[in-house]
């Protein structure tokens, strides 16, 4: 049986595609793409508040978080459906919107991570993703002397390299871990030696 996390897969990659044609986008046209690039952004913040909801509906975790979680999904959802209806008024502050949901979804990918660590056999692919999340995050967030194109690019590598990791994670959550793999070869065993004793 998939656990919950192999389910959620094809929104890390939905996630980690997104991220990389955003870096791209950003990468390569830094002055001119300013309000497409806000419109990126806010449905990139679209999907990661749905996903960020459907962990919190389908999680095993305690209320508390839960009901953590879905409000961070909700509020993603809210301020990523501004940002992509409005992408003028959100130029003006898309470098410290993009630093700042880089740093709650680095967090997010990190104790993700942790959380499904015995679920998986990629969780290092996460644990680096939000790491570089973080960083990159901070970097553009407390660095006030960067040009606003330098600040764009640096966040559109932060971008590129969040997403491939996202990626290689979604890849990795999706096959079973051995010890998943271990257990249907068991039971695929006793149940032919049922037949067979039957």
């Amino acid at each position: 049986m998939l656990t919950f996390s192999q389910r959620a897969w094809p929104w890390i990659l939905a996630q980690g595609i997104l991220a990389v044609v955003l870096g791209i986008l950003m990468f390569a046209l830094p002055g001119v793409t300013l309000i497409t690039i806000g419109i990126f952004v806010g449905v990139w913040m679209i999907i990661d508040g749905i996903s960020m909801i459907v962990h919190a509906v389908m999680s095993s975790g305690s209320t508390a978080e839960r009901v953590m979680l879905g409000l961070f999904g909700v509020l993603g959802v809210l301020i990523g459906g501004f940002a992509a209806w409005n992408p003028i008024a959100t130029v003006a502050a898309l470098a410290i919107l993009v630093a700042v949901w880089f740093i709650v979804a680095g967090v997010r990918e990190i104790v993700l991570a942790v959380r499904i660590r015995k679920e998986i056999t990629g969780e290092w692919f996460l644990i680096i993703s939000g790491a570089l999340a973080v960083v990159f995050g901070l970097v553009a967030l407390f660095w006030p002397g960067l040009a606003l194109v330098t600040l764009i690019w640096l966040i559109s590598v932060g971008a590129i390299l969040f997403g491939i990791f996202m990626i290689v994670s979604a890849f990795a959550i999706r096959r079973p871990t051995k010890s998943g793999e271990e257990g249907e070869k068991g039971e695929k065993g006793e149940k032919g030696e049922e037949t067979a004793a039957a």
